[in-house]
């Protein structure tokens, strides 16, 4: 098998600027439609109703909890409770 070196390979100043002048447009993260909101903002409701006025958990938190959860209520809120109110992270009281 025959290698190959390849000496002097010079690149000119303008070849580096076709990179420069590209626009990168940073992706976004896809909308939620307007069901999948409806149901956000109905679960939130019921998962603060349900946890109770006490309760020191935010709306992102319920919010990712509901989307993890397909927004089931339910789930959401065994969830919350036992994470911040109960148990804790890997069974340890808190």
């Amino acid at each position: 098998m025959a290698h190959r070196r390849i000496k002097d390979v010079s690149y000119d100043e303008d070849d580096y600027d076709d990179y420069e002048e590209e626009e990168y447009d940073a992706p976004t993260a896809p909308q939620a439609s307007t069901e999948d909101q409806i149901k956000m903002r109905q679960g939130t409701d019921a998962v603060r109703e349900a946890l109770g006025q006490d309760s020191d958990t935010t709306t992102k938190e319920i919010e990712e909890a509901l989307w993890y959860y397909y927004y089931d209520v339910d789930k959401t809120v065994a969830y919350l409770t036992s994470m911040f109110h109960g148990e804790g992270l890997c069974g340890i009281q808190a």
